[in-house]
């Protein structure tokens, strides 16, 4: 189980570099609440509660390279740029990405911006 748990600490691991690429601060809390996590079930040996551990790996590994984006605020255009990659749409036909895009923008790009309100714009990503 040792090597187990070594193996799904650093998919975790892994997994925060690549959503946090670039985001020093994101960097540094993630590993250390990750670290914490892991110490605090440092002790855990019952089979059952192992398993729904590892569970939860699988499922916050999942979450963290295919359920989060990440934005910039772009201070010339007052936009927040948000690059949607192909594994952010995987689970879901074009349609379905397409409504949930639009969902979560808070003002279309043809919408004017007021009061210092920050425009979300949906941008492809090519890679």
């Amino acid at each position: 189980m040792a090597s187990r748990g070594v193996s799904a600490y650093r998919r975790l691991f892994r997994a925060r570099q690549q959503l946090f690429r670039g985001d020093a601060l994101a960097l540094v809390k993630s590993r250390q609440e990750l670290r914490n996590e892991f110490i605090k079930n440092k002790f855990v040996t019952n089979p059952e509660e192992l398993n729904e551990l590892f569970v939860g790996v699988d499922e916050v590994e999942d979450m963290m390279l295919h359920g989060i984006m990440q934005g910039k605020v772009n201070e010339q255009t007052n936009t927040v740029e948000v690059k949607i990659k192909p594994e952010h749409t995987v689970a879901m036909d074009a349609e379905e990405a397409r409504n949930e895009r639009e969902k979560d923008t808070c003002a279309s790009t043809d919408e004017k911006v007021s009061d210092g309100a920050v425009l979300v714009e949906v941008t492809r990503s090519t890679g």
